[in-house]
C-alpha cells in the first residue's frame, strides 16, 4: 500500500503568533494553512488528517470561516480526502462549516461525541479511519470507553483521530489513557491537544501528537 498523508492538529485559525511584529502575513495561522493546502495539492496527498482545534474558539467567525471554506473547496476539487475530528475549540463551527456545504471528499467522523468510521478507497489501497469528535468545549469522560462499540475490519489498516490529554485524568479536555490507545485495535492513532509533537509509540500501533504547525508562542513548535 502506498497511501500518502498528511496529518496535523491544532491550528487554531484565527489566532496570530505572539512575540511577532504586527502585521506580517507569516504571523497569522490562516497563512499557514494556505500553505498547507497549497503543499497537500503541489505534492500529491491522497488523505489529510485533522485531529481538532483547527479553528480557535475565540476568532471562529470573524476570521476563520473564510479560509478554511477555501481551503476545504481547493482540497475537495483536488480530490484529497479530508477526514477530521473537532475539539474542545471547534466542536460546533466545523461541524456547521461540513454540514453546510456539499464536500464530496471532506469527512468529519464522530459527531456529537459518538464514534464513527469512514472507508477511504483508492487504487493504492484501503484505510478505515475512525474518529472521535467533543460534543462540548468540556469533556470529563474518557472518549476511548465507548470504542468497544465501534465494529472495525480486523484485515484493514486502522487510522484513529482523536483530542484529548493522555495520562491526566483529571483533564476536562477529554481524558485519556495510553493503554486504551494501545490494546484498542487500531494501527495508528493521531492525535491532538497539546501543540508540541509528541510520539508515544514508533512501533504498531504508531500513538503521537503531532503538534500545531503554526507556533502561537515561542514555547511551541
Amino acid at each position: 500500500m502506498s497511501i500518502k498523508i498528511l496529518a496535523t492538529a491544532d491550528l487554531h485559525l484565527g489566532r496570530k503568533s505572539s512575540a511577532v511584529p504586527s502585521g506580517g502575513e507569516e504571523s497569522s495561522t490562516k497563512h499557514t494553512w494556505k500553505n498547507m493546502v497549497d503543499w497537500a495539492i503541489e505534492h500529491g496527498v491522497d488523505v489529510l488528517l485533522l485531529s481538532g482545534d483547527i479553528i480557535d474558539q475565540d476568532n471562529k467567525y470573524y476570521e476563520a470561516i473564510g479560509p478554511i471554506q477555501k481551503g476545504f473547496d481547493r482540497l475537495n476539487k483536488n480530490g484529497i480526502a479530508v477526514y477530521l475530528v473537532t475539539g474542545n475549540h471547534d466542536f460546533d463551527v466545523l461541524a456547521e462549516i461540513i454540514r453546510g456545504n456539499k464536500y464530496e471528499h471532506i469527512h468529519l467522523l464522530g459527531a456529537d461525541g459518538n464514534w464513527e468510521k469512514k472507508i477511504y478507497n483508492s487504487k493504492e489501497g484501503t484505510l478505515q479511519i475512525v474518529g472521535w469528535s467533543f460534543p462540548n468545549k468540556y469533556v470529563t469522560e474518557n472518549p476511548m470507553a465507548k470504542f468497544s462499540e465501534l465494529e472495525l475490519d480486523p484485515n484493514a489498516m486502522t487510522i484513529g483521530l482523536l483530542h484529548g490529554e493522555v495520562d491526566s485524568l483529571e483533564s476536562k479536555y477529554g481524558p485519556l489513557q495510553l493503554s486504551d490507545l494501545k490494546f484498542a485495535g487500531a494501527d495508528a492513532w493521531i492525535l491532538g491537544h497539546i501543540h508540541k509533537p509528541l510520539e508515544f509509540s514508533s512501533e504498531a500501533p504508531y500513538i503521537a501528537y503531532p503538534g500545531s504547525p503554526h507556533a502561537l508562542d515561542p514555547g511551541e513548535n
